[in-house]
C-alpha cells in the first residue's frame, strides 16, 4: 500500500509540473527522462500489484503526457494574457502622460486668464479715477464758467454802487481780470478736451478689455470643463492603471507559486527516491532474515524487471507493437494468466515482505537511517572512484608517452585528491543544507498551496476584468477604424476629384494655347494675305497696261487673231483670280480649295487653244511670269502652318512644374502635346515619367512604369539629338 500511494504521490507530482517548467534549463533533460523512466516504473509495479493488464500499463502514460500538455496550454494563455495586460498598461501610461500634459496646459491657461483678470481690474480702476478727475475738472470748469459770467454782469448791472476809480486804472483792472480769467478758461477747455480724449481712449479701452475678458472667461471655462473632464479620464486612467497592476501583482504571484510549486514536486521526488531507497534497505533486511522468501521476491523481481523491459521496448517501439499486437495478443493473454497466478502468489509473499518490513522498521530505523547515510556516501565514493579511475587511465595513458611529467602529474593529482576531499566536504555541508531546506519547505508547502488557490481565484477574476476592458477597447477600435475608413474614402474621392480637376485644366490649357497658336497664325495669313492682296493688284494694273499695249500693236490683226488673243487674258485673269482666292483661302480646309478652284475654272477653253495662248502670252509678255512664280512660292511657304518656340518652352514650363508638384500624369499629358509638335525635349521627359528607376528616384506614388515606353522615347529624343537619352537606354538595358 505504501508502494502504491508513492507511486500515486510521484504521479500526480509530476503531472501537476507544467511542461514549459520540466523542459527548463533548471530541471535539465537527463532529469526530466529520469523522472519519466521513475513515472512509468512505478505505474508498473502499481499494476502488477493491483494484478491489472498490460493495456492499462501501456496506456497510463499518455494520461499523464494529455495533462501535462494541459498544463502547458494554462501556462501559456497566462503568459499571453499578462502580455495584453502589460501592452495594455503601457498604452494606459501614454494616456495618463497626455492628461498630464493636457492639465498642466489647462492649468497654465486658467493662470493666464487670472492675470488677465486682473490686469482688467486694475483698467477699470484707471478709468474710474480718470472719470472721477474728469467730473472735478467739469466742476472746476463750470465754478470758472460761472465766475467768468458774473465777473462779466458785475459792471453792467451795477455801476453806481462801484467805488470811485479813475477810468484808466478800472480799465487796466478788468482787461487784466478778464485776461486771467480768458486764460484760466483756455487750460479749463484745455484740460477738458484732453481729459475727454483720454476718456474716450480709456472707455474704448475699457471696451476691449470686457470683450478680452468676456473672451478668456469663455476660455476658462471651457479650460475648466475640459479640465474636468480630464480630471474624470485621469481617475478613470488611474483606475485602469491600478487595475493593471493588481493584475501584474497577481500574476507575479502566481508565477512565484508556480515556482515554488515546483520546488515542491523536486521535494517530492527526492522524498519519492529516499523512501525507495529506504524501502530497498527494509527489503534487504527482510531478505535477511528470510532467505527462502526473498529469493522468490528475487526471482518475481527479476521477471517484473524484465517485463518492465519488455515494457519499456514496447513503449519505446509502439509503431512495431501496434503492428505485432494482433499476432500477440493470444500469446499476451496465456502470459496473463501466468502473470496472475504469480502476481497472487507474490502479493500474499509481499504481505509478509510488508509485515517482516513494517516490524524491522519499527525495531531498526536508525540502523535504515544509517543505512541510507553509508549508501549516500558509498554513491558519492564509488562517483569519486569512478573519477578518479578515468583520471588513472588518462594518466596512464600519458605515462607511458610522456615519462618525463610523471612527478608533474603526481603533483596534479595529489592536488586534485585535495581538491576533491574539499569539494566532498562542500558537497557534505551542501547536503545538510539542503536537507534542512527540504524540511523548511515542506513545512511551507500547505501555506502556499492556500495562496496559491487565492492567487488564481483573483487571477481569474483579473482575467475577467482583463476580457471586458478588452472589449471596451475592441468597440472603440472598431468606431476609430470606421472613422479612419470614412476619411479614407473622403480623401480618395478628393483626391479623384482633383485628379478630374486637374486633367480638366491641362486640357483647357491646351485648348487655349491651341487657340493663341491659330490665332497668330491667322494674324500671320492676314498680313501676308493683305501683302498679296497688294501684290495681286500690281499685278492686275500692269497686266491692264500690257494689255492696253497689246492692244495698240496688234489692233490691225484680223478678228480671228484678236478672238484667238482673249483666252491668254481670261488665263492670266484666272490665274490672277486663283492667286487671290488661294491667298484668301489659306487656313481652310483643303476641299474649300479645291471646291474654289474648280469654281474658278470653268471658263477655261480646250487644251490645244490654252497651250497656243499660253506660248503666245509667253511670247509676248516675258517679265510677268517670274513675279507670278515668286507670288507662289510666298503663298506656299506662308500656307504651311508655322510653330512658335515660345509655346513649346511654355509646355515644357509647366511639365517641369508639375513634375515639381508629383502630378505626373498632367505632365504626361503636356509632354504628349509638346511630343506631337516634335519636341525632342519632351520626348525625353516623357520617357523619364515611365522609366521605372527615374520614377524611383523621385518617390513618385500610384504611377507605374512601362520600360518599353520609355525605352521608345529614349530612341526619339537620342534622334532629336539629346545626348543623355543614349544613358538611360543603357540603363534600361
Amino acid at each position: 500500500m505504501r508502494l502504491q500511494a508513492i507511486a500515486h504521490e510521484t504521479t500526480d507530482s509530476l503531472s501537476g509540473i507544467p511542461r514549459s517548467v520540466r523542459q527548463g534549463g533548471s530541471l535539465g533533460g537527463d532529469l526530466a527522462r529520469t523522472a519519466a523512466a521513475a513515472t512509468f516504473l512505478l505505474a508498473l509495479l502499481v499494476g502488477v500489484a493491483h494484478a491489472g493488464s498490460r493495456d492499462d500499463i501501456e496506456f497510463g502514460v499518455p494520461a499523464v503526457e494529455a495533462e501535462r500538455i494541459r498544463h502547458q496550454q494554462a501556462i501559456e494563455q497566462e503568459r499571453d494574457r499578462a502580455d495584453g495586460l502589460a501592452r495594455e498598461l503601457a498604452s494606459v501610461r501614454a494616456e495618463l502622460n497626455a492628461a498630464q500634459r493636457d492639465r498642466e496646459h489647462a492649468i497654465g491657461a486658467i493662470e493666464l486668464g487670472i492675470r488677465q483678470t486682473h490686469a482688467l481690474e486694475l483698467e477699470r480702476d484707471k478709468v474710474s479715477n480718470l472719470t472721477r478727475d474728469l467730473s472735478f475738472l467739469r466742476a472746476e470748469l463750470d465754478a470758472a464758467r460761472i465766475a467768468a459770467s458774473r465777473a462779466m454782469q458785475i459792471p453792467a448791472a451795477d455801476p453806481k454802487q462801484e467805488p470811485i476809480i479813475e477810468p484808466g486804472a478800472r480799465k487796466e483792472s478788468s482787461a487784466a481780470e478778464l485776461a486771467s480769467l480768458r486764460s484760466d478758461l483756455d487750460v479749463a477747455r484745455s484740460a477738458a478736451t484732453e481729459a475727454t480724449t483720454a476718456l474716450a481712449a480709456e472707455v474704448a479701452q475699457s471696451q476691449a478689455l470686457e470683450v478680452e475678458l468676456k473672451q478668456q472667461r469663455d476660455r476658462s471655462e471651457g479650460a475648466v470643463t475640459e479640465l474636468t473632464s480630464l480630471r474624470a479620464e485621469l481617475e478613470t486612467a488611474r483606475k485602469a492603471t491600478t487595475d493593471s497592476s493588481k493584475l501584474v501583482a497577481v500574476e507575479a504571484t502566481q508565477k512565484q507559486a508556480m515556482e515554488q510549486e515546483l520546488k515542491l514536486q523536486r521535494d517530492r521526488a527526492d522524498a519519492a527516491a529516499n523512501e525507495l531507497v529506504v524501502l530497498r534497505a527494509a527489503a534487504n533486511t527482510a531478505r535477511a532474515e528470510s532467505s527462502d522468501v526473498a529469493k522468490a521476491a528475487t526471482t518475481e523481481l527479476t521477471s517484473l524487471r524484465a517485463e518492465l523491459e519488455t515494457a519499456r521496448k514496447a513503449t519505446t517501439d509502439s509503431s512495431k507493437l501496434a503492428a505485432a499486437e494482433a499476432t500477440q495478443k493470444q500469446a499476451m493473454e496465456r502470459e496473463l494468466k501466468l502473470q496472475r497466478d504469480r502476481a497472487d502468489a507474490a502479493a500474499n509473499e509481499l504481505v509478509t515482505l510488508r509485515a517482516a518490513a513494517n516490524t524491522a522498521r519499527a525495531e531498526t530505523s536508525d540502523v535504515a537511517k544509517a543505512a541510507a547515510a553509508k549508501s549516500e556516501r558509498a554513491l558519492a565514493v564509488e562517483n569519486e572512484l569512478a573519477q578518479q579511475r578515468a583520471r588513472a587511465d588518462a594518466a596512464s595513458k600519458q605515462l607511458g608517452s610522456i615519462r618525463a611529467e610523471f612527478d608533474a602529474a603526481r603533483a596534479a593529482s595529489i592536488k586534485a585528491s585535495a581538491a576533491e576531499a574539499e569539494q566532498r566536504q562542500m558537497l557534505e555541508r551542501e547536503l545538510g543544507q539542503q536537507r534542512d531546506r527540504a524540511d523548511t519547505l515542506a513545512r511551507e508547502t500547505k501555506s502556499l498551496t492556500s495562496e496559491r488557490d487565492d492567487a488564481r481565484y483573483a487571477a481569474r477574476d483579473a482575467a475577467q476584468a482583463a476580457d471586458a476592458a478588452q472589449a471596451a477597447n475592441k468597440k472603440e477600435l472598431a468606431k476609430e477604424r470606421a472613422k479612419s475608413e470614412g476619411l479614407l474614402r473622403e480623401l480618395a474621392s478628393a483626391r479623384k476629384e482633383v485628379e478630374e480637376r486637374s486633367a480638366g485644366l491641362v486640357v483647357a490649357y491646351a485648348e487655349i494655347l491651341r487657340v493663341t497658336e491659330l490665332s497668330a497664325m491667322t494674324a500671320k495669313q492676314n498680313e501676308a494675305l493683305a501683302g498679296e492682296r497688294e501684290r495681286a493688284e500690281a499685278l492686275a494694273r500692269e497686266l491692264a497696261s500690257t494689255k492696253a499695249k497689246l492692244e495698240q500693236t496688234n489692233g490691225k490683226r484680223p478678228s480671228t487673231n484678236a478672238s484667238a488673243s482673249r483666252p491668254p487674258e481670261q488665263t492670266e485673269k484666272g490665274r490672277v483670280t486663283d492667286l487671290v482666292s488661294g491667298t484668301e483661302a489659306r487656313g481652310r480646309a483643303p476641299e474649300q480649295e479645291a471646291s474654289r478652284t474648280v469654281a474658278s475654272s470653268p471658263q477655261r477653253p480646250p487644251e490645244s487653244t490654252r497651250s497656243t495662248s499660253q506660248a503666245q502670252a509667253t511670247d509676248r509678255i516675258p517679265p510677268t511670269d517670274p513675279k507670278v512664280a515668286a507670288v507662289s512660292e510666298r503663298t506656299a511657304s506662308t500656307a504651311a502652318p508655322s510653330r512658335s518656340p515660345a509655346d513649346e518652352q511654355k509646355l515644357l514650363a509647366r511639365a517641369n512644374a508639375l513634375l515639381r508638384q508629383s502630378d505626373i500624369s498632367s505632365a504626361r499629358q503636356l509632354l504628349e502635346l509638346a511630343l506631337a509638335r516634335g519636341s525632342a525635349r519632351a520626348a525625353f521627359m516623357l520617357a523619364e515619367t515611365y522609366d521605372p528607376p527615374v520614377l524611383e528616384s523621385w518617390r513618385a506614388r500610384g504611377v507605374t512604369g512601362d520600360p518599353a515606353k520609355a525605352r521608345d522615347l529614349y530612341q526619339r529624343a537620342k534622334a532629336g539629338g539629346i545626348d543623355d537619352a543614349d544613358e538611360r537606354i543603357k540603363a534600361l538595358r
